[in-house]
């Protein structure tokens, strides 16, 4: 290491990344967060065109609403709320999306309540 300091990432080190917090132009930061949530949703397998495209639209619609208050938790929320809009998406529009549900699920350990959720959550 050259001039850096090493940080030791432990549980004890209260170490904490809340995505919306590293965001000041969404328009710019979008894809960092689409990246990010897209990871802690699927970390072996690449999430679905349509699951990205609606996950970057609930990114942006917390954005909108909470700013850099917004969580992994509102996220997640909007996830599991998330509904089918079109006929290509393997059921009847107006269905809760299940693929969506899913990341919805994937999610919640890096919500406040899930075992990494201390590391993505608070200040």
């Amino acid at each position: 290491m050259i001039g850096g300091q090493y940080i030791e990432f432990t549980y004890e080190a209260g170490l904490c990344f809340p995505p919306f917090q590293m965001v000041t132009d969404i328009n710019e930061d979008i894809e960092m967060l689409k990246l990010i949530f897209s990871l802690m949703a699927s970390p072996s397998d690449s999430l679905t065109e349509q699951q990205e495209a609606k996950l970057q639209r609930i990114i942006e619609e917390v954005w909108y609403e909470f700013g850099q208050e917004g969580t992994v938790d509102h996220v997640r929320e909007r996830c599991l709320k998330c509904l089918i809009t079109g006929s290509n998406e393997g059921g009847k529009p107006g269905e809760r999306d299940l693929s969506m549900v899913a990341v919805a699920d994937q999610l919640y350990t890096y919500c406040s309540e899930g075992i990494y959720g201390s590391y993505f959550n608070g200040n």
